[in-house]
């Protein structure tokens, strides 16, 4: 299989069947037929070979990879098998002639069990009790979202719900409609349990919701947020900036359906939504915002400018925290919140090329005759060295992430190349390190000096983790030119 391009389906029938033909002798011309072309996600074919001649086909240049379709099997236990086999005499004394028929038959597991109640999994309420009631169901249960519990609730007929999410103190909105729902963190649910347990009849009203404005301390990190470390490498750091993604009011398909709009309107176009999704979007106006100034800016030097000049400071002044109220690490925040605002002037940035993707791939262990193809540049190297994972943290890219820093070894050096985009033309910039203690940082040079002509000046940062505490450091190293403040973060995973 190879890359995807913009070939019609017949151009690439065509090309698939070409490179059957050079595997085939003219007589064996019926062999050279297409089971199947794939011509969207990727450009690929399946077709009947030898190993031999799939080999051959493997070694064309303009193949990516070539694999066997597996025979999938049933998975499950042996329990028929073993059944016939207490019985040696059952294949041969079976009692019926007659072809069988289709059966159909229907099983239904009635055992409920108090988590599953507790959880307000779908089957596990006893309608009788809780309809007409304000029902509270723990968040205990992972497989099962927010939304779903709340809609077993409802269906219930239940007065409301209340979710109490034992493993956070902070929680986001996950829903829009008219039927009543609250959520709380660990603490007031633990309030909440308290007084049901306390008294014969507890009694509870989920008042309308109402806007807060100037809510303190914002932003939090959202706990469903996607973290680091990275899984696929350590050494790009994870996440790279946080935005705003928690009770955003959002289009929405209008849902035609009960709960959801007041009697006689038509349903809502809009909705109050949380999620990864919700922060995508504004990360994509901030670039576009970006890019209507800067025009000639690469995408690689806006994400770079968003990233530099994010802040790690909260509404109160205070480093921004997590839903466990602690402050929150680069493997929460990235670089930090993003402040369009201040990315539109970041004074250097560093890019991140079209080569430094390729060498990420020879990095990993891509072969490069695998990466030509897909990349569709037939002249590129991968550098001397081969596969190695922890050259990748010296890719040019605006933050530092080491996953594996031996104490045993030396100082690790990794290098970045920063071009000046500021307004002025001659700039001189001087580095400083914020960096926790026994872990030893330096930059060389200590100081960049751009002059007209030279925008862009590389630098070298050297860490040593034979004193520092074991698990990931973190810090930032800084570059101030008197207007201008570029901070680099890093996460090193001491060893």
């Amino acid at each position: 299989m190879g890359s995807s391009s913009s070939s019609s389906a017949s151009d690439d029938d065509s090309s698939h069947l070409q490179l059957l033909s050079s595997l085939f002798p003219s007589e064996e011309g019926e062999r050279r037929f297409l089971l199947n072309s794939y011509n969207h996600a990727l450009k690929g074919f399946s077709a009947m070979l030898t190993e031999t001649e799939a080999s051959v086909l493997s070694g064309c240049d303009e193949v990516v990879s070539v694999f066997p379709d597996p025979v999938l099997r049933l998975h499950t236990t042996r329990s028929w098998d073993f059944l016939e086999a207490a019985d040696s005499d059952s294949r041969s004394s079976f009692p019926c002639e007659q072809k069988s028929v289709d059966v159909i038959i229907g099983i239904i597991d009635t055992v409920i069990s108090a988590s599953d109640a507790r959880n307000c999994i779908p089957g596990s309420l006893d309608y009788t009790k809780v309809a007409r009631k304000i029902v509270v169901c723990m968040n205990d249960e992972a497989n099962v979202s927010r939304r779903i519990k709340k809609l077993v609730v409802e269906d219930a007929k239940a007065k409301g719900v209340i979710i109490i999410d034992g493993d956070q103190e902070e929680t986001s909105p996950f829903d829009a409609g008219t039927f009543p729902f609250a959520e709380t963190g660990a603490t007031l649910g633990s309030q909440i349990l308290h007084y049901i347990n306390s008294t014969k009849n507890p009694s509870a009203t989920i008042l309308t919701a109402t806007e807060m404005k100037g809510l303190r301390p914002a932003p939090v990190v959202a706990s469903f947020s996607s973290r680091g470390p990275g899984g696929l490498t350590e050494n790009i750091l994870k996440p790279d900036i946080m935005a705003p993604g928690v009770a955003i009011l959002a289009a929405t398909v209008p849902k035609i359906e009960a709960n959801y709009g007041a009697p006689g309107k038509k349903p809502s176009a809009f909705a109050i939504k949380s999620g990864t999704s919700m922060a995508c979007p504004h990360v994509t106006g901030a670039m576009a915002f970006i890019k209507s100034l800067h025009p000639h800016w690469s995408f690689s030097a806006i994400k770079s400018s968003l990233i530099t000049t994010a802040s790690t400071s909260n509404n109160i002044g205070k480093t921004v925290s997590n839903t466990s109220d602690s402050p929150a690490n680069p493997h929460q925040v990235g670089a930090g919140e993003i402040r369009p605002i201040k990315a539109l002037d970041p004074g250097l940035v560093i890019e991140t090329s079209t080569t430094d993707h390729l060498y990420f791939l020879c990095y990993k262990g891509y072969k490069q005759r695998t990466i030509r193809s897909l990349s569709g540049t037939g002249n590129f190297s991968c550098p001397a060295g081969g596969a190695a994972e922890e050259l990748i943290s010296s890719l040019n890219y605006p933050t530092i992430s080491i996953g594996n820093l031996s104490r045993r070894d030396g100082p690790r050096k990794v290098k970045r190349v920063a071009t000046n985009v500021g307004s002025e033309s001659n700039a001189t910039y001087v580095a400083s390190v914020d960096a926790p203690a026994g872990l030893v940082v330096k930059v060389g040079p200590s100081k960049m000096v751009f002059r007209q002509g030279a925008e862009t000046a590389a630098f070298k940062v050297f860490f040593d983790g034979r004193r520092a505490a074991k698990g990931y450091n973190f810090g930032h190293v800084s570059w101030f030119d008197g207007s201008h403040i570029v901070r680099i973060v890093f996460a090193v995973n001491v060893v």
